[in-house]
């Protein structure tokens, strides 16, 4: 796309330049009389017209930048393509990647950092929140095993038990 773009802003480029040389023809023959206001204006306004693509053109190869830094796992603000006369695509990966967009881009450097980053703030945010709590200290206490005596030498002890 990039490239397609860059063919596009250099055609377009020499149409404005071209255009520009032909306001200049048509001012000399207005002067002499061959051409009118007219043509002079019609002529300026094809210019315009011409210039105004460039904006948008601009636009979309920064987008496509945007979009190959982001596909070859660069940060879009410090790996931008040049945008110098239009060079050979460089040589992609022997082994596509399979899986969603998703598993793709966390592959990418910059967002495993981000990823781990947000871990390690999360961890730090649930150690400050656990050191503003007070401590708690538990302890255990064992005591001597005590044998129970049977119920029914409390209740008869000398008298003759109920079940004689």
């Amino acid at each position: 796309m990039t490239c397609a773009a860059q063919v596009e802003e250099t055609t377009i480029r020499s149409n404005i330049s071209q255009q520009e040389q032909l306001i200049e023809m048509t001012q000399l023959k207005e002067e002499y009389g061959d051409a009118s206001d007219f043509d002079v204006e019609r002529a300026a306004i094809i210019l315009k017209n011409y210039e105004t693509y460039l904006p948008e053109l601009d636009g979309r190869i920064r987008n496509n930048e945007i979009r190959l830094s982001i596909l070859t796992g660069g940060e879009p603000s410090v790996n931008p393509v040049d945008s110098d006369p239009i060079q050979a695509l460089p040589a992609g990966p022997t082994a596509i990647p399979l899986g969603l967009t998703s598993e793709v881009l966390r592959r990418r450097p910059d967002v495993r950092i981000a990823e781990r980053t947000y871990a390690i703030a999360a961890r730090e945010i649930d150690l400050s929140k656990i050191s503003t709590c007070p401590p708690v200290h538990t302890s255990a206490c064992s005591a001597p095993k005590v044998r129970k005596r049977p119920t029914s030498a409390i209740f008869w002890t000398d008298r003759a038990s109920p079940q004689t």
